[in-house]
């Protein structure tokens, strides 16, 4: 086989192998839409690592601030602090249950996208 019948072999196979695609831009709006879900995949996990943050920093404040409550002698607000303690430990550990509830519900979801 001759050079030139290689080369219109392959011209004549390429020509047949031309992909037809819906419209023009198609390519460029795959690639788009492949860049926003690498983009969002990379915002998720900054916001699961600030949560985890913000919930711990949280934690810890309002750790400190029911330990405080213990030695406060004086009314706060008109209020004993034997009566102001038990509701704020009540409220503090429902946020606490919850928030810690969301943050592990929101890590799955994340670990499900990745996969």
């Amino acid at each position: 086989m001759k050079e030139t019948d290689k080369d219109e072999t392959f011209s004549r196979l390429m020509s047949n192998s031309k992909l037809i695609v819906p419209f023009t831009d198609f390519d460029d709006k795959v690639m788009g839409s492949i860049e926003k879900s690498i983009l969002k995949k990379e915002s998720i996990s900054r916001d699961l690592k600030l949560a985890w943050i913000f919930f711990i920093t949280g934690s810890f404040f309002g750790s400190i601030i029911t330990l405080l409550l213990t030695y406060i002698q004086h009314p706060v607000f008109g209020i004993q602090p034997g009566r102001l303690k038990i509701p704020f430990l009540i409220i503090f550990s429902v946020i606490i249950l919850t928030q810690l509830d969301n943050l592990i519900d929101f890590y799955k979801r994340q670990k499900q996208t990745q996969i």
